[in-house]
């Protein structure tokens, strides 16, 4: 069984005791064995959001370079900021859920340097997307970061649909299909 984990919103969890989902991934294939595969949408926010977006060549490099590999990203927000790579992870992860760097910054008075400039780029990049992605989408008195993971939401449901259907048409069930996200 599987429940959202707010009130009917985001992220899906398995429940009970006969559930894989939080098990280290060397345990899901001693279990499964060649009864199932995990199929990763690796980094699906940020990737979601770069294929969603008007494909201008030349635009929204920094973005599809951070969907591609968000380890590059992570390492040069560390070094800029002198601050450890988890830290890098979770500034990252903030900022693409709606958060002002400027308010992170307020909150950090010992981080002095400069914003790397691939990361400034990111940023303006994340801004311009979600504005873009939400005008004209937005429901009364919803948020627009709501209505930016409202509509990723429903991008990867049918990104899930459309590969239930392509298993199913080589003649594979697909039982669950989920994904363990970022």
């Amino acid at each position: 069984t599987y429940v959202r984990s707010k009130q009917g919103k985001g992220r899906w969890y398995a429940t009970g005791v006969a559930q894989l989902q939080s098990a280290p991934r060397a345990l899901k294939q001693a279990a499964t064995g060649r009864f199932a595969w995990e199929c990763d949408l690796g980094n699906a926010f940020p990737t979601i959001i770069a294929n969603l977006l008007p494909p201008d060549a030349g635009r929204w490099t920094e973005l599809k370079a951070y969907a591609q590999d968000k380890t590059e990203m992570r390492r040069e927000v560390a070094d800029g900021y002198g601050i450890p790579m988890q830290e890098a992870k979770r500034l990252l992860l903030s900022i693409l859920f709606g958060r002002s760097l400027r308010k992170w910054r307020a909150g950090r008075p010992e981080v002095t340097g400069p914003t790397p400039p691939r990361f400034e780029r990111l940023c303006a990049e994340l801004a311009e997307a979600r504005t873009l992605l939400t005008r004209g989408q937005r429901r009364k008195g919803e948020s627009q970061l709501t209505t930016l993971s409202r509509i990723v939401q429903i991008a990867e449901q049918e990104v899930v649909e459309a590969l239930e259907k392509a298993l199913k048409g080589r003649g594979f069930i697909a039982g669950t299909i989920r994904h363990p996200g970022a």
